[in-house]
């Protein structure tokens, strides 16, 4: 099975776009305005959270984390949406430096097929995109904020699986 495989060019140097992928406690407005929590160093644990602490969406550890050196950086970490009985998966994000600013490569690798291998290829892209839109602009594509403002106010329909009193790490 093919691994998925993203990639983007975003216009600012390649510590802002670290930063933004890999500083936790802050919402995140690229990932769904989630909060990064955990330690960014191999072995860290790390999830993404609702910014009103109800809910965790993804969890995984820190596997390599490599900050901007040389023009290269490179962070690995496990992958599992909370919901889902999926196994962990992969994810390499590694950024390199180019001319005007920061090439972003995203690959998700997989065991096998299952529910987030067919999820992961329209929200990564979509994810990538709001990384660019952020740092580039300042701020997301309205349609992005729209979705994001529907999301919150449907909140209270996000899987029970979901709420962080039923997740299991």
């Amino acid at each position: 099975m093919p691994d998925r495989v993203f990639t983007i060019d975003i216009n600012v140097p390649i510590q802002r776009v670290w930063d933004e992928i890999t500083t936790p406690g802050r919402v995140c407005r690229p990932m769904f305005d989630t909060i990064l929590d955990g330690m960014m160093t191999p072995g860290g644990k790390m999830r993404y959270r609702s910014a009103n602490g109800k809910f965790v969406f993804i969890l995984g550890e820190v596997r390599e984390t490599v900050p901007p050196q040389g023009g290269q950086a490179r962070l690995v970490h496990t992958f599992k949406f909370t919901h889902l009985p999926d196994d962990y998966s992969l994810v390499t994000w590694e950024l390199s430096s180019i001319a005007g600013g920061t090439r972003v490569k995203l690959v998700h690798q997989f065991a096998s097929e299952n529910k987030t291998y067919n999820m992961v290829q329209k929200g990564w892209n979509t994810i990538l995109g709001n990384f660019k839109a952020v740092l580039e602009t300042g701020n997301l594509p309205l349609g992005q904020r729209i979705q994001y403002g529907m999301m919150h106010a449907m909140s209270f329909m996000t899987p029970k699986a979901m709420r962080v009193e039923n997740v299991r790490e």
